[in-house]
């Protein structure tokens, strides 16, 4: 039974890897990965600019209760 097991646990293996490679060459999934993929990349550099902008107000607030120090 082991034996069998391990034939029917290699067929499914080969049967998930020859869908992976289908899918590759699928135009509709290749579309939806790209789609996906710069999704993912606007998302990323909204977060980036985001966190650039309290950055940004940081050193602001920084710079301007400094400012305000040294005239007093």
């Amino acid at each position: 039974m082991g034996n069998e097991g391990g034939k029917y646990q290699e067929l499914v293996k080969r049967q998930q890897m020859e869908k992976i490679d289908g899918d590759q060459d699928d135009p509709i999934n290749m579309q939806k990965a790209k789609e996906e993929d710069e999704e993912a990349i606007a998302e990323r550099c909204r977060l980036i600019s985001d966190a650039q902008a309290v950055v940004d107000a940081k050193r602001m607030h920084i710079f301007l209760c400094h400012s305000n120090t040294n005239h007093h």
